[in-house]
């Protein structure tokens, strides 16, 4: 998963757009045009973007990601295929990792679980994915025990399927 991790975090981006001295310098997150002292959170709140700033912020890490999409992956993301942003971790900080809450959830192992999962599909069609959402959606509503048992380091790439298209011939087409 930290493989296909971006270099920077949204922390960086928000020091580019506060322009704080001493920070960390990736191009990009330096390219970003926002310029705002107080940043992208409320005092508040340091979860949610305040609403006055919220697309335009939305808008940069984006350009950001595909910024950095483009340097990782090249060509390819002009050949149709599709890059799918996971952005984990936001709003699960308060809860729980190794045990289930008083509700049978963990939410931060389920979302780092998820996000795991996820990235074991990198490559894979899109109705992989929309599949593998609508499994981890099942298991979310449920108690949170397997997301407890699953080992984040056991998850591991798997390799596309053969081309459905094609089920039963050989097939050159890249998945």
């Amino acid at each position: 998963m930290s493989r296909l991790e971006t270099p920077w975090s949204i922390c960086d981006l928000e020091y580019v757009v506060q322009q704080r001295p001493l920070k960390r310098r990736f191009s990009d997150v330096e390219a970003c045009k926002m310029r705002r002292k107080d940043g992208f959170y409320g005092e508040e709140d340091d979860t949610h973007f305040r609403h006055d700033v919220a697309k335009q912020a939305e808008d940069e890490i984006l350009k950001a990601i595909r910024r950095t999409a483009s340097v990782r992956y090249g060509d390819n993301l002009k050949k149709g295929e599709i890059l799918l942003v996971l952005a984990a971790g936001w709003n699960v900080t308060e809860y729980s990792y190794s045990s289930l809450d008083s509700a049978g959830k963990a939410f931060l192992r389920a979302e780092l679980v998820a996000a795991a999962e996820l990235c074991a599909l990198n490559g894979h069609r899109v109705s992989a994915f929309r599949d593998k959402l609508h499994e981890l959606l099942r298991r979310n509503r449920g108690s949170h025990k397997g997301f407890l048992r699953k080992s984040l380091c056991k998850i591991r790439p798997q390799r596309p399927s053969r081309c459905r298209l094609h089920a039963g011939m050989k097939c050159g087409r890249k998945m």
